[in-house]
């Protein structure tokens, strides 16, 4: 479960996107864990779900990658 923060770093999509995607339910969101400090509740997401909605590839894993 990645926050709106990872998944914005990670695509390099503004924030502003991700969240407009999220109101017309393109990007689907699920509750994450309450910290004590939050006064909401913090909506989280699977980068798989984040890609197949805005059609990017997942990132294929190289061959020295599985090797170790």
């Amino acid at each position: 479960m990645l926050s709106p923060q990872d998944v914005v770093r990670e695509l390099g999509i503004p924030r502003s996107t991700l969240y407009r995607l999220v109101a017309q339910n393109v990007i689907p969101t699920h509750p994450m864990p309450q910290k004590p400090w939050h006064r909401r509740q913090v909506q989280g997401f699977l980068m798989s779900e984040v890609r197949a909605a805005l059609g990017i590839p997942e990132p294929s894993e190289s061959p020295a990658a599985r090797t170790g």
